[in-house]
Order: C-alpha cells, then sequence, then structure tokens
C-alpha cells in the first residue's frame, strides 16, 4: 500500500518547483497527470544533456505521472479540464496572475466544479505586490531573498547558491501543505486554495537570520556557517569540519595537539571563531596541508569531531554510505533505458513511497485519460483533429 492512493492530482505547472511538488505527491502513491500544452513543459529541453525529447530536471520532476497533452485556450479544451478537475483532490499551477482566469482555470472556477478540491497556486514572487507578475526562475528569486547578497562578505560579489534553494524546497513545502489541506479537508469537507512562492522559501532557508527583538539590526554573517571550515589536505582533497559547539573546538583542538589554539581568546567561542574566521582559516589550511583528508577524518571523528571528507557528484553515486542508505533510485525509462536519479528522500516505514513510472512523452496518456474521462474513440480523434489534445 502506498499512503496516497486513492488521491488524484492534476499537475498544470512548468519548469521545476510546481512539477517538483505534483513529483513528491506522486511518490507517495497519488494518481498524477500532467497537463502539457502541445510544445512540452519548457522545462523539457532546458538542461543538457537531453534524454530522448526529455531533460534530467523533466526526467525526475515528472516521474511517477502520467501524461497529457490538452490545449486549454481552447473551450473543449477547458471542457477536459473541467472533467478532470470533478474527480480530483489536487491541482497545481504556476501561472502569473491572470492567466489562470483566462483558463477557465481559476480557484473560484474549479472549486465552483469541486467543492473538496485542494488548489495549489506556486507563484514566483506572491499572489500581491509589485512583483506579483513579473516571471523569475529560483536564481532570481534567490537574487531577491537576500542569499544572494550574504555572499558578498565570503566571496567578494553576489553569487548563488550551487543548487536550487527556491524550486527544490518549494515542493518540500508544497507537499507539506497539501497533506495539511487533506487532513482538514477530513473535518470540513472543503477543500481551500493553498498560496505559496519561490520568494517565500527563499526567505525560509534563511530562517535563523531574521529573528531580532527591538531595535537590533539583521546580521550579515551566520556565526554557525562562518565557525565551519572547509580545508584542503596534503592530498589535495577536501575536509568540512563542525566547529559549533565549545566542545567540539576544544576535542578539535585535542586531535591537533595545539593546547595553545584552544586557549587563543579569539577563537574561545562561536561568535569569536566566526569573527575571527579568516584569521582562523589562516591558522588551520597549513596544518591540514600535512596529511591526507581521510586520516584527519579518522582522526577528528575519533575525538567527537562532526567531519566529512567533501564528496563530488562525480564520486557520491558510489560512496558505500549512498548506496547502503539508497539515496539513488533507478527507473526504466522507454526511450534512453536505466536510468538513475534520486530516490524518495524520506521513508514511511510501513506505507514507503517509490519510484514506480519513468516520465511521460509529450502527450503519452492523451488517449487513455480521455477514455477514462467517458470520450468516446470518435470524440477523441476529434480533439485530435482540431490539436484540442495531442
Amino acid at each position: 500500500m502506498l499512503p496516497l492512493e486513492g488521491v488524484r492530482v492534476l499537475d498544470l505547472a512548468i519548469m521545476f518547483a510546481g512539477p517538483g511538488a505534483a513529483m513528491y505527491l506522486g511518490d507517495m502513491g497519488a494518481e498524477v497527470i500532467k497537463v502539457e500544452q502541445h510544445k512540452g513543459d519548457d522545462s523539457r529541453l532546458n538542461t543538457t544533456p537531453f534524454l530522448g525529447e526529455q531533460s534530467r530536471g523533466f526526467m525526475v520532476l515528472n516521474r511517477n505521472k502520467r501524461g497529457i497533452v490538452i490545449d486549454l485556450q481552447a473551450s473543449e479544451g477547458q471542457e477536459v479540464l473541467h472533467r478532470l478537475v470533478r474527480s480530483a483532490d489536487v491541482l497545481i499551477h504556476n501561472y502569473r496572475p491572470g492567466v489562470a482566469e483566462r483558463l477557465g482555470a481559476d480557484y473560484a472556477t474549479l472549486s465552483g466544479l469541486n467543492p473538496r478540491l485542494i488548489y495549489v497556486w506556486a507563484s514566483a514572487f506572491g499572489s500581491t505586490g509589485p512583483l506579483a507578475s513579473v516571471g523569475a526562475y529560483d536564481n532570481v528569486t534567490v537574487g531577491y531573498s537576500g542569499i544572494a547578497h550574504a555572499r558578498i562578505d565570503r566571496d567578494g560579489e553576489p553569487s548563488g547558491t550551487g543548487t536550487y534553494i527556491s524550486d527544490t524546497g518549494l515542493p518540500m513545502l508544497v507537499g507539506f501543505a497539501v497533506g495539511a489541506a487533506l487532513w482538514a479537508r477530513e473535518e470540513t469537507g472543503r477543500g481551500q486554495l493553498i498560496d505559496t512562492s519561490l520568494l517565500n522559501v527563499a526567505i525560509a532557508a534563511q530562517a535563523p537570520d531574521w529573528v531580532r527583538t527591538g531595535e537590533n539590526e539583521l546580521a550579515g554573517d551566520d556565526p554557525i556557517e562562518q565557525a565551519c571550515p572547509v580545508l584542503q589536505c596534503g592530498d589535495g582533497e577536501w575536509v568540512t569540519v563542525a566547529l559549533v559547539a565549545d566542545g567540539e573546538w576544544e576535542a578539535f583542538c585535542k586531535a591537533l595537539g595545539d593546547e595553545k589554539l584552544r586557549t587563543e581568546p579569539r577563537f574561545a567561542s562561536l561568535d569569536q571563531r566566526a569573527s575571527h574566521r579568516d584569521e582562523l582559516y589562516g591558522v588551520l589550511a597549513p596544518i591540514f596541508k600535512t596529511r591526507p583528508a581521510e586520516e584527519w577524518v579518522v582522526q577528528l571523528r575519533a575525538v567527537g569531531v562532526p567531519c566529512v571528507a567533501v564528496l563530488s557528484r562525480q564520486d557520491l553515486p558510489q560512496a558505500e554510505h549512498i548506496v547502503l542508505n539508497e539515496a539513488l533510485s533507478e527507473v526504466e525509462h522507454p526511450a534512453v533505458g536505466a536510468t538513475r536519479m534520486m530516490a524518495v528522500p524520506v521513508t514511511l516505514w510501513d506505507t514507503p513511497g517509490s519510484v514506480r513510472r519513468a516520465s511521460p512523452g509529450i502527450g503519452q496518456h492523451t488517449d487513455e485519460v480521455l477514455a477514462e474521462l467517458g470520450y468516446s474513440p470518435q470524440e477523441i480523434a476529434s480533439l485530435r483533429a482540431k490539436d484540442v489534445a495531442g
């Protein structure tokens, strides 16, 4: 049994964050129908190397889904959507303001057809305010959220994060919100509108940084991050070390055999180590160059200092810990064969989710889904002839 069996999700979203939310629901057993326009989701071709007609992003974010092509700008296409909505539990889209209304896919219309519908609107900057209609991707909202600016002190200029903060965080947040809305529906019998944005996620990713009282100003640096050095070792490999608690600092100095370093006032507390980060790193850099990374890891862990050798994305899939924890999964794709991707990143021990279906080709399941909605073969052929379906 899968935990969300019997839940039907309509995925009208494109690119990463919205489809990612539907992916997590599909991983847990929901029946997900991805609705695309004739040209397909823009994310199909925005990442190289291309895998058939799909990108790497599309391949993972649209697993466990069936795919149909419907022109929602046509009245007959909107009728198809409305039939789908009548039996749906969740709908997800990331249209800019006003688009859903033009497509007959706004909350007022669809909740009128199905009062139990949980309607997710995932936007870039939120549904109100001067930026509500501005298009954006992950890096744009990260730039507006304070994250990029916080890198100035470290890197000398605003910079990205090396991964997608908003695009990967929003799907998890929506999965949580949909679960809460499904539970609320058990009590009220009604669905509701869920409204979130890439910007909200980027702000939430910095949660401790916004906590201030009275007239205190926001600080620029996170002391925990600044007190966790990444050091290159004698073999050219890198080790990242956590020196957060004072006990960890004392154990670290003991492992180095450096009593003078342990009692140095500049490094006596977390805040002091963060404030004197450059000086601390300057002291530690030549020490760590004297031995290979794995020796440092063994020595530091022996005294309870949290640390790891830094893994590359090329090396991670073969790492024993990754393999034993089944952090990656494999699915058979009809166009390109066996394809590795991330596994379901959370396990329900009694009812675990799974990767069961590869991402769909454009319109792969259109006829199948239309037939389930009661369209006859002749009606389906007519919709195709009019380019309403594809």
